[in-house]
């Protein structure tokens, strides 16, 4: 871990049968101490209304709370996050994650290393994997395909993601001939 930065333990939660669980990590301790954890749980919903073009799922849906809801139909993504403020102290520290529900408990240890480093300020995601329509355009007509498409793009440029990646619905072919590179819609 690096001084002024997040440190983020991602976890997966299961559960055999539907139960309540609440998550908690104790402070680091070790050099110096690293205040508790913020908790948050995944979720996923629209984050658009139907009928007024793009829709997506948020790929920023967690739910800042330790306790949930998870069983064998809601497995659950959580993250921990630890801030490091700048005066963090380099060396070595330790603490645990507990998972409590229904009676029982799991506790696990969390080791860090926290390094005399300096990184770069980490900017906001500028750009979403498979970002396109989830099917090609033979499923709709072609201008309505077209509309849809672009309506989603704008949709993500106006949320600051400015580095589409594509999807199945978005299949081209890259050229290269002199020096220069062109892409072209497969199939045509």
């Amino acid at each position: 871990a690096v001084p002024g930065q997040v440190l983020t333990i991602h976890l997966g939660v299961y559960a055999q049968k539907d139960m309540q669980v609440s998550v908690s990590g104790a402070i680091l301790k070790g050099a110096g101490e690293v205040a508790a954890p913020r908790v948050s749980y995944g979720r996923y919903l629209p984050s658009r209304p139907y009928g007024v073009g793009a829709v997506w799922l948020e790929i920023n849906h967690y739910r800042p709370e330790p306790t949930f809801k998870a069983g064998p139909e809601a497995a659950r993504s959580v993250v921990l996050e630890y801030d490091l403020p700048a005066e963090t102290r380099p060396g070595s520290y330790a603490g645990q994650v507990e998972l409590a529900g229904d009676g029982a408990k799991v506790e696990f240890p969390v080791k860090v290393n926290v390094v005399n480093a300096k990184l770069a300020d980490v900017p906001a995601p500028v750009g979403v994997f498979m970002c396109a329509l989830p099917f090609a355009s033979g499923t709709l007509d072609e201008a309505k395909w077209w509309e849809l498409q672009e309506s989603l793009l704008k949709e993500q440029g106006r949320a600051g993601l400015n580095c589409p990646t594509g999807g199945p619905g978005l299949d081209f072919k890259t050229n290269r001939a002199g020096g220069q590179v062109t892409f072209t819609r497969k199939g045509l």
